[in-house]
């Protein structure tokens, strides 16, 4: 049997972040939320493991028709990518670029923004934070039953 891929270190422990990180009892009850797939999420992953663009537009049109927000877009107060969207892309583009969930959300990077602007509804279509944070979470194995 192959052993598993070795995995690039983690950008911080996670041990002070759940226990000893001022914002932790802020940040532990939306965990399971960033870990733990959407709905959307879940049925997006029926399109197959690399998406072409149009297969993503129409997904995310399918799913802003349905009355559904896309989750991890927009902020209420940034008016551009996040920068903590942008610092754990910049770590996934260098360490796990070949990650299929990597791959998806980088594909609905390029697709999604130009969706909600073209609904004019949309104040700021570009990605926050909880748009990527999963994609990580799930690759160091911290999911939410570890919680």
């Amino acid at each position: 049997m192959p052993s598993p891929p070795k995995r690039p270190p983690f950008p911080v422990s996670t041990t002070p972040f759940l226990s000893q990180h001022p914002c932790s009892t802020f940040y532990l009850p939306f965990l399971p939320l960033l870990i733990s797939p959407s709905p959307e999420l879940i049925q997006l992953s029926q399109v197959g493991p690399s998406p072409t663009h149009q297969q993503l537009t129409d997904f995310v049109w399918a799913t802003l028709k349905s009355g559904k927000v896309v989750p991890g877009y927009g902020h209420a107060v940034l008016r551009r990518t996040d920068p903590r969207y942008a610092a754990q892309r910049e770590f996934a583009l260098a360490h796990l670029p070949d990650d299929p969930l990597f791959r998806l959300v980088a594909g609905l990077y390029e697709v999604v923004p130009a969706v909600l602007k073209e609904t004019g509804k949309v104040k700021n279509p570009w990605p926050n934070v909880d748009a990527h944070s999963g994609v990580l979470l799930q690759y160091y194995g911290i999911k939410g039953e570890l919680l």
